[in-house]
């Protein structure tokens, strides 16, 4: 038994020595910070230890450049890592590398988190066909990721009917109907960061405009006289009307 307990005895001073010669500031193991904001940290070398730099998410040794978004600073047994416009590639483990006197590497780490405010893609004015299916397009980023869920109406009124279908891209409608000419409520939710908000979408329904009918008054002309005429089409939205003349008058709706 004392064995078997004497070598994890050591592996556990090993390991706990192996992080005990470096000092990171900030001291938490977990740090939480926003998107496109600066970032700093330092790694501090004790006793006859020394640092040797940063090592990056995706396991790269960061130069010393004032240039690069990412650098470090060298300051006596002080290296400092700078992050300029933090993005989500920057979220992950960074690793301050050391040597200790006995020239053994030693390494000591922390997680970093990026919080991405939630961000709403989509246009918010969408056009849908009457009896037509059509995906509202809404795409939310956000990191954590958020929740989203649907509603309708000015009341907000949550959307459960099978008639509407979550998926990737937004909500598909499977089949518009006039009541679809509605504002829709795109809600996302950041349980982790208590962050909601709502993205009102007008949606439209369109139909397909009619071939235009021109009519008149009986009789339809007198010479000399003042005529009317009347051209007539339906479609969603209303259409707008264009009038033309050359061997025959032609009236265009659109």
């Amino acid at each position: 038994m004392l064995s078997i307990i004497f070598p994890l005895l050591f592996i556990l001073f090993h390991q706990s020595d192996v992080q005990a010669d470096l000092i990171i500031k900030p001291s938490d193991s977990s740090l939480t910070r926003d998107q496109f904001k600066s970032f700093v940290a330092s790694c501090n070398a004790q006793d006859e230890s020394r640092v040797i730099g940063w090592r990056s998410p995706q396991r790269r040794d960061i130069p010393e450049n004032d240039q690069d978004r990412v650098t470090i600073e060298k300051q006596n047994n002080e290296i400092r890592l700078r992050v300029r416009n933090l993005t989500t590639e920057d979220q992950g483990t960074w690793e301050c590398i050391g040597m200790d006197a006995s020239g053994r590497q030693i390494r000591k780490s922390f997680q970093l988190n990026i919080k991405v405010p939630i961000t709403f893609h989509g246009d918010s004015i969408q056009y849908a066909a009457l009896g037509e299916p059509v995906v509202i397009k809404c795409q939310v980023q956000a990191n954590p990721a958020a929740e989203i869920s649907w509603f309708k109406g000015t009341d907000k009124n949550r959307i459960e009917s099978k008639q509407y279908v979550r998926v990737n891209e937004g909500l598909r409608i499977n089949r518009v109907d006039i009541s679809d000419n509605e504002t829709f409520w795109c809600r996302a939710d950041v349980l982790e960061t208590g962050e909601s908000r709502d993205y009102p979408i007008t949606v439209i329904i369109s139909k397909s405009v009619t071939q235009p009918r021109i009519s008149c008054a009986t009789p339809c002309a007198i010479e000399k006289k003042t005529a009317t005429l009347v051209c007539e089409a339906t479609g969603l939205p209303p259409p707008k009307y264009s009038w033309y003349y050359g061997s025959a008058f032609t009236c265009w709706s659109e």
